[in-house]
């Protein structure tokens, strides 16, 4: 099928309003009622049937959670990686090195570089002068005019119709042009493949400038928008200023490497581990898929749990993890500013050497569990056990939270920055207006002492003044 021939079966409609931009619907992959949506039934159905293919061939082989996260078909999801933007490109090139299919697109040649993907994955949009200015509206006409190049980039990546891939996820980081600019064409080009879409996306260090904030700022009250109008099926959202905390002592090339690694291993670890099995109590890809389609925000991240070991054996309170576990809780969120008792689902995994998990009572695992879910107000819990031979001496635990509404202390801290960056913006350009007209007035003072001297040193000007010297 030609893709001229291909009828778009959803599309976006932009209303101004004031100041505010708002976007609907007008025909629906995935409408607003309350039926299950016909490809969100269709995922079901494969998924069901590729967990039964996968259990029956792993039957015959030794779990190895390291090499699972790397193959791709120890996944729950195929997902098909779109990255937009510099940012959302290096996210997307993580996502490469775990196996999945991935493309990207920018506006910038410089910045397409250095992604290590295969030449025919990476798409330059050739549009003005190159790179967008941290413009949202050049990154969004870039990618409007790019759309037919984009459509075949993504029947070559993710096999034509998308038949190669369960779900999307679009990449981008939200504080600049090209990232920024090119969500909203791509979840329009997308949503015509009929998948669910999925955006991750990064808010600016506290750093970065005024515009970067307000950028994103902007793009979080559309995505808001769209979540709520159930045009994408899931948002997530990471902070780079919590991730700055996180690593405080790496250096300036090294950081965005780590981050990407742990925001990146932290989602394919959910998404691998519910495709495994466990001896133990198992979250299933359906499971994994309800929680990170919930609609709303979604936020992840990981806590560790030491284990005080003596001569092989295991020595705990009942309580010690739980309590561990709610200590460290919003810390090892990858985001802050979020209010974790909105959530609607949740998944918890805790993973660890078989020889410790065979020791700790099940009520200690319950206990946790237990006291998680009132942490999170009631949510709906999926829980999950897993075996990690990696793991020395420790308890690894990975949260899942869907369903949340914007993080709007996070927000209002952006609006803040971003407001005192502006006033001291204004600041120094008033401050330079004002060293600017002493400047013009220094140099029209000059201006007259040479014109003085100039007529002072005319014939005429020396006999008056020879005249006033004698006088």
């Amino acid at each position: 099928m030609n893709q001229g021939d291909k009828k778009p079966n959803h599309q976006f409609i932009q209303q101004k309003q004031g100041d505010t931009e708002k976007y609907s619907s007008i025909i629906g992959v995935r409408d607003q009622e309350e039926t299950e949506n016909p490809s969100r039934a269709k995922l079901r159905e494969e998924m069901r049937a590729k967990v039964g293919a996968n259990l029956m061939k792993k039957e015959e082989e030794e779990l190895d959670l390291a090499s699972a996260l790397s193959n791709p078909e120890w996944k729950a999801v195929r997902y098909g990686v779109v990255g937009a933007g510099h940012g959302g490109s290096r996210l997307a090139e993580q996502f490469h090195q775990f196996g999945y299919k991935v493309c990207v697109a920018n506006t910038s040649k410089q910045d397409l570089y250095h992604i290590k993907l295969p030449q025919e994955n990476k798409l330059l949009l050739n549009y003005a002068l190159g790179g967008a200015g941290k413009d949202p509206t050049i990154g969004q006409a870039a990618f409007e005019e790019g759309e037919p190049e984009l459509k075949e980039m993504f029947d070559r990546v993710f096999g034509e119709d998308a038949k190669e891939v369960d779900s999307f996820i679009i990449c981008a980081m939200l504080g600049g042009g090209s990232g920024n600019g090119g969500i909203i064409p791509l979840i329009t080009i997308l949503s015509d493949y009929g998948l669910p879409i999925t955006v991750l996306c990064t808010l600016p260090l506290s750093s970065e400038g005024t515009v970067t904030k307000s950028n994103s700022i902007n793009a979080l009250n559309k995505l808001g928008q769209l979540s709520a109008n159930k045009l994408i099926n899931g948002l997530i959202i990471i902070d780079n200023s919590k991730i700055e905390e996180i690593y405080s002592n790496v250096s300036l090339g090294g950081f965005f490497k780590a981050a990407n690694f742990d925001i990146v291993n932290i989602f394919n670890t959910f998404n691998t581990l519910s495709s495994l099995p466990t001896e133990y109590v198992a979250i299933d890809p359906m499971d994994y898929s309800k929680v990170i389609m919930s609609g709303g925000c979604t936020i992840y991240g990981k806590v560790e749990i030491p284990l005080h070991i003596e001569d092989g054996v295991v020595e705990m309170d009942e309580d010690d993890v739980a309590d561990l576990l709610l200590q460290n809780l919003q810390q090892g969120l990858l985001v802050e500013g979020f209010d974790v008792g909105q959530a609607l689902r949740f998944g918890v995994y805790i993973t660890g050497k078989s020889e410790h998990l065979n020791q700790i009572p099940a009520n200690t695992f319950n206990y946790a569990f237990a006291s998680l879910s009132e942490e999170l107000k009631k949510a709906d819990m999926f829980k999950g056990v897993y075996a990690d031979p990696r793991l020395e001496d420790k308890l690894v635990i990975y949260l899942l939270v869907s369903g949340l509404g914007l993080p709007r202390d996070r927000v209002e801290q952006l609006m803040e920055e971003a407001q005192a960056d502006v006033e001291e913006m204004e600041e120094k350009e008033n401050s330079m207006r004002s060293k600017m007209e002493m400047f013009q007035q220094t140099s029209n003072r000059e201006q007259d002492r040479y014109k003085q001297k100039r007529k002072e040193n005319t014939a005429l000007g020396k006999m008056i003044n020879k005249r006033r010297s004698r006088n």
